[in-house]
């Protein structure tokens, strides 16, 4: 690794260490992991609703079976669109390496040249 050239980069670099500022892979990820694991939350919530309609109506929380399937449906279709977007991102990503971007540059900097003027 070219430490110089990495201390260089040091100030365009964001708070996680990477190229770009907002951390774009954990908010995909970990969004998608919780609107699944709510929708399977709350589809088990709708199945035992009939041992919990006591318990709702002492809170006096005015709740039907068929709203938390809603819940669950609405929260497992929102996961699926952002999962295309990331499977998307990821395959680009694994695509590129697979061709070879991330490997050009790669040998550019062990070579100690510029990626941004040679690849002009």
């Amino acid at each position: 690794m070219n430490s110089p050239l990495i201390d260089q980069l040091g100030n365009q670099l964001g708070a996680n260490g990477l190229p770009y500022i907002v951390p774009i892979h954990p908010n995909l990820v970990h969004l998608t992991l919780g609107l699944f694991i709510v929708a399977i939350g709350f589809d088990i919530v709708g199945t035992l609703f009939p041992l919990e309609k006591p318990i709702f109506k002492f809170l006096a929380i005015p709740a039907t079976q068929s709203n938390f399937y809603d819940v669950g449906w609405y929260n497992m279709l929102a996961a699926a669109v952002i999962t295309f977007f990331f499977v998307h991102g990821t395959l680009g990503a694994q695509l590129a390496a697979d061709f070879g971007v991330h490997i050009t540059v790669d040998r550019l900097l062990r070579l100690g040249q510029d990626p941004n003027l040679v690849l002009k």
